[in-house]
């Protein structure tokens, strides 16, 4: 639960309003689970919204730590609900390794 609200809270919502981040993180979203990036704003729940399961999920971990050279480990995969949340995830271990944490 700590890690949870030190994720979210990690970085302001604002932003990732259009953040260079963010747009990465939606093209990565679409193609690991194939589909079109007007399907998803920074609120869209993939699992809720879109139907993504647990097997998507993984399948977008591994598309995560390809294309930001960061470890996703399978607990966190829960933290992966929203762009918003993927962002904040990734700006937390993206910070991680850049402090030699990773």
């Amino acid at each position: 639960m700590a890690l949870r609200r030190s994720i979210a809270t990690a970085v302001p919502e604002a932003a990732f309003q259009e953040s260079p981040l963010l747009c990465r993180i939606r093209q990565v979203v679409c193609d690991c689970l194939g589909l079109s990036s007007t399907q998803l704003d920074p609120y869209t729940s993939l699992i809720h919204d879109l139907g993504v399961d647990s097997l998507d999920l993984g399948s977008l971990a591994v598309g995560i730590e390809s294309a930001f050279e960061i470890p996703v480990e399978a607990s966190d995969h829960v933290y992966m609900t929203r762009l918003y949340d993927i962002a904040s995830y990734v700006q937390w271990r993206m910070l991680e390794r850049e402090q030699g944490l990773l």
